[in-house]
C-alpha cells in the first residue's frame, strides 16, 4: 500500500480540525452552569461583565462609538477640559478621538469658543502642519491648560 505525504498531511489537518471543533462544542457556557428557570431568556445576573469599573481620581471616562464618525467604527472617545492658562475660564470638548499612535492634542478651531493665547516665535504666531495617515492638518498653535481625569497640564501648546 502506498501513502502519499500530501494525503497524510491532509488527514492530520482534518483530524486536528475535528478535535478542535469537538473541543469547542464541549466547553462549558458562561455563568453558574445551573438554572432553576426553564425560560430560554438569560437572567440579568448571568449577563454580568467579568470586568469591574475602575474609579478614582486618575481615571478618564471613555466611550466606544458604534457610529461611523471618523472613518471607522468603534471609535474610542473621551472629553477634554480646555482652559485659558492660569484661569478658571474653561470649556469641555466632547468626543475627542483617543489615538494612541499620535502625540499632542489637536482640536477643530470651530469647536473652541475660548480665546487662547498664541504660541509665538520671534513675535510671529506659530502654526503646525501635521501629517495624519493620508491627509494633513494645519492650524495655529495656542497655549491652554488641559485637564483629563482630575489632572491638569498647565500652559501646554495645543
Amino acid at each position: 500500500m502506498s501513502v502519499h505525504h500530501g494525503s497524510v498531511s491532509l488527514l492530520v489537518h482534518r483530524c486536528f480540525a475535528l478535535v478542535l471543533v469537538v473541543g469547542l462544542l464541549m466547553l462549558p457556557g458562561c455563568g453558574s452552569g445551573s438554572s432553576s428557570s426553564s425560560d430560554s431568556t438569560p437572567s440579568s445576573s448571568s449577563l454580568r461583565s467579568p470586568y469591574t469599573a475602575i474609579t478614582g481620581p486618575n481615571v478618564q471616562p471613555i466611550k466606544v462609538s458604534s457610529a461611523f464618525v471618523f472613518g471607522y467604527i468603534n471609535d474610542l472617545l473621551t472629553s477634554v477640559t480646555i482652559c485659558v492658562p492660569g484661569t478658571t475660564t474653561c470649556q469641555i470638548i466632547p468626543n475627542i478621538l483617543v489615538d494612541t499612535g499620535s502625540s499632542g492634542l489637536r482640536l477643530i478651531g470651530s469647536q473652541l469658543s475660548l480665546a487662547l493665547p498664541a504660541v509665538t516665535s520671534e513675535n510671529a504666531p506659530l502654526g503646525e502642519c501635521f501629517e495624519f495617515v493620508d491627509s494633513y492638518v494645519w492650524g495655529p498653535v495656542v497655549t491652554a491648560d488641559v485637564e483629563l481625569a482630575d489632572e491638569k497640564a498647565a500652559a501646554v501648546p495645543i
